[in-house]
C-alpha cells in the first residue's frame, strides 16, 4: 500500500543553508553536494515509486539555485511528487510541472492541511490569511508546513496543531 510522506525547505543548491539551519556539513561546494546528496539519498532509503511525497515548498534558493541541479535531484527522488510553492520556488509553474506529478499552493487531505507556511494569524501574510481562512473553512484541524526550518511548532498559542515537515526540523 502506498503511503504519504511530507518534506520541505530542502534549499537545495543554497550554499549558506548549511550555516543558517546549522546542517551537519562543511560549508564548501563539497558541503553542498554532500548535503544534497544525504538529502535524496535518506529519502530514496524509504520511498518507494508507489508512494507519494508532498514537497512542501522551497526546493532552491537564491544565486545558486540552477533549473538543470534542481530538475536532476528531483528526478532523482522516488514516489509520485507533488510540489506546494514556497516562497524560494521562483520558476514558473510550467518548468515544475514538468518535474512534479502536481503543482499548487496548498492541497487538503482529511484533516491536514498542507502549505508552505505555518499561518500564525498574529504574524500572517495576506497569503497566509487566505490560507488560514480555507483552513477554517475546509474542516481541517491541523496544519502542515515548512517554512520556519527549525522552529518548533509548539511555539504558536492559537490552538491549532500544527506539523513541521522541515528537513532541518
Amino acid at each position: 500500500m502506498a503511503k504519504l510522506f511530507a518534506t520541505s525547505d530542502q534549499h537545495f543548491t543554497h550554499f549558506n543553508i548549511i550555516k543558517y539551519a546549522d546542517r551537519p556539513f562543511e560549508l564548501s561546494e563539497k558541503g553542498v553536494k554532500d548535503c544534497i546528496n544525504t538529502i535524496v539519498n535518506k529519502h530514496n532509503e524509504i520511498v518507494t515509486t508507489d508512494d507519494v511525497v508532498i514537497h512542501v515548498g522551497d526546493l532552491g534558493h537564491g544565486r545558486n539555485q540552477s533549473k538543470e541541479a534542481i530538475r536532476y535531484i528531483i528526478e532523482s527522488h522516488k514516489g509520485k511528487k507533488i510540489l506546494i510553492k514556497g516562497n524560494h520556488d521562483n520558476y514558473s509553474d510550467e518548468f515544475y510541472k514538468s518535474i512534479f506529478d502536481v503543482v499548487c499552493t496548498y492541497v487538503i487531505k482529511g484533516r491536514y492541511f498542507f502549505c508552505h507556511y505555518p499561518c500564525y494569524e498574529k504574524s500572517a501574510t495576506k497569503l497566509e490569511k487566505e490560507f488560514i481562512q480555507i483552513f477554517k473553512d475546509s474542516g481541517c484541524d491541523i496544519i502542515v508546513h515548512g517554512h520556519t526550518h527549525n522552529k518548533d511548532s509548539a511555539v504558536y498559542d492559537d490552538g491549532i496543531q500544527r506539523i513541521n515537515v522541515c528537513v532541518d526540523y
